[in-house]
């Protein structure tokens, strides 16, 4: 499915989004540029279930951002259950870039949590979605931390021999 595909679907009027989730998602956006994470959190913590219940592809980013700071707030199984969602949503909005750059911070949570077989399994999803990109001729979704839509996505520490970036990395700008 294509792009405008995609959003042509999520857009219909079949599953409307509740202004409130539209507006705390932007107000959680707002919070990470400037520099708030705690109040980007919480703005995400908040809309997340209106966004899936919604069927739309910011769920995907909210989730993913969730996982992230889930990850970085100590909170493993968080991060886990986060991330496992982000996956699952990117996949079935066939958000290639964004499934990506799920599947890289799910591999680093699990590598960190002990979970070797885990990690490694999410790391080689990884490598095929890079791969199917880079075949489509998306090779910047790969490279640059960002979705379909172009939500720039936080991308936890990478593993070894990663070509995503990290916070603080010029490329994700």
């Amino acid at each position: 499915m294509d792009t405008l595909r995609m959003w042509q679907h999520l857009i219909s009027g079949d599953h409307p989004v509740p202004p409130s989730a539209a507006e705390l998602f932007e107000r959680g956006l707002a919070f990470e540029r400037s520099g708030r994470p705690l109040d980007a959190c919480d703005a995400f913590t908040e809309c997340v279930a209106q966004l899936e219940a919604a069927e739309r592809s910011e769920a995907a980013v909210v989730n993913h951002k969730l996982a992230a700071y889930a990850h970085e707030g100590g909170r493993p199984e968080d991060a886990v259950y986060y991330a496992v969602r982000s996956v699952f949503l990117y996949n079935k909005c066939e958000d290639l870039g964004g499934l990506y750059a799920a599947l890289h911070n799910l591999a680093v949570i699990h590598a960190e949590r002990g979970e070797p077989a885990l990690a490694e399994t999410a790391r080689t999803q990884a490598a095929r979605a890079r791969r199917e990109l880079l075949a489509r001729g998306q090779g910047e979704l790969a490279e640059s931390g960002r979705d379909g839509a172009g939500f720039r996505l936080r991308v936890l520490r990478t593993v070894p021999n990663s070509p995503l970036p990290v916070e603080g990395d010029s490329r994700t700008a």
